[in-house]
């Protein structure tokens, strides 16, 4: 299959739904993408394994004890975090894990890294604040350079203001760094 051109047109129908023509080797091909939330096993399951297929098929990453026997990645903050991802067809292609909580509900490790308690003092009486953490962001490659990435980093927007969230972190490979720029996400 071969990757589909920069070039892409999108046409708003309904809200969060989107029509969008992609350039395939001189051929033209509709898709039709829906930006869901798993809350259903079945969704879920899904997207666990598309995150196998992506980490560890196509990019060869060592996730050791995270990837289960059923070629699938998923992990105990996945229990506490909103699942999103985008749909087109049948097929779930793209997926991203925000996790909404107070500090003190991360894991201790990850509170750490992002030094959650330290970013707590910028709300001042504020007794928990509520951060978010952006993880797990797989797309398939030829939904790359497509409206399924904006999609889903848009519902997570949303969900993030839906919930009053004033800071949300995310960690992604260096190569990635201008993408999340462009997206409002700073260095620390």
């Amino acid at each position: 299959m071969s990757k589909p051109s920069l070039k892409t047109r999108k046409k708003k129908k309904t809200e969060g739904d989107f029509v969008m023509t992609i350039a395939r080797s001189n051929t033209v091909q509709e898709s039709s993408l829906q930006v869901n939330l798993a809350t259903q096993p079945w969704e879920k399951q899904a997207v666990y394994k598309l995150r196998y297929e992506i980490y560890v098929q196509e990019m060869a990453k060592p996730l050791g004890a995270i990837v289960n026997k059923r070629k699938q990645i998923s992990d105990a903050l996945d229990d506490q975090s909103n699942l999103i991802y985008v749909q087109s067809g049948n097929e779930i292609v793209a997926t991203m894990r925000l996790t909404i909580a107070p500090a003190k509900n991360y894991p201790a490790d990850l509170a750490e890294v992002f030094q959650m308690h330290k970013c707590q003092t910028l709300f001042g009486n504020q007794p928990q604040p509520i951060f978010g953490l952006g993880t797990k962001l797989a797309v398939k490659a030829e939904y790359r350079n497509t409206a399924a990435t904006y999609l889903i980093i848009a519902e997570g927007y949303r969900l993030l203001r839906e919930h009053n969230v004033q800071i949300c972190f995310t960690g992604c490979n260096p190569y990635l760094i201008p993408l999340y720029e462009r997206l409002g996400f700073r260095k620390f």
